[in-house]
């Protein structure tokens, strides 16, 4: 973060909080969003302004849980992702402006025209990404030798 012509390095203690999960670039260029797990084990969304050091509780109206957050400052939103569910939601207008299930986490698009969600599926194995007594021989014969090749 640079304040002013010089950069500059900004030590602030955070009390009262256990652990930091995520931090992003507030609604102004001197306002951190974070989200923070508490010592009880929750988590809650604050703000530590930059210029006076002042750390409160941010998104008070908000009434789920926030497990996830991104902000796109650009355009004023919250991305809160919740147990199964994400919501986009227009922080000064305090409203929910979609909702998404099943999803965990979701990120907006620098142009606004999608968001990546993420959830979790299946298990998937990293390294064959179906079983093999899946397969007809000939797909079979196909994956022995790539396997080979790899080896």
């Amino acid at each position: 973060m640079q304040l002013g012509d010089a950069p500059t390095v900004n030590y602030q203690p955070l009390h009262d909080i256990q652990d930091v999960r995520s931090i992003v670039q507030g609604p102004s260029a001197l306002e951190l969003l974070m989200l923070v797990e508490t010592p009880s084990g929750s988590t809650e969304a604050r703000t530590l302004h930059l210029g006076d050091g002042a750390f409160s509780k941010a998104l008070e109206w908000y009434p789920h849980n926030i497990d996830t957050l991104t902000y796109d400052r650009a355009r004023d939103l919250l991305v809160l992702g919740t147990g199964n569910t994400v919501r986009v939601v227009h922080q000064a207008r305090q409203e929910v402006v979609g909702t998404f299930e099943p999803a965990e986490r979701g990120t907006l698009h620098p142009a606004g025209e999608w968001i990546a969600l993420e959830h979790q599926g299946e298990p998937i194995s990293v390294f064959y990404q179906q079983t093999w007594e899946s397969l007809s021989p000939r797909e079979l014969e196909r994956e022995k030798r790539k396997a080979a090749d790899y080896a």
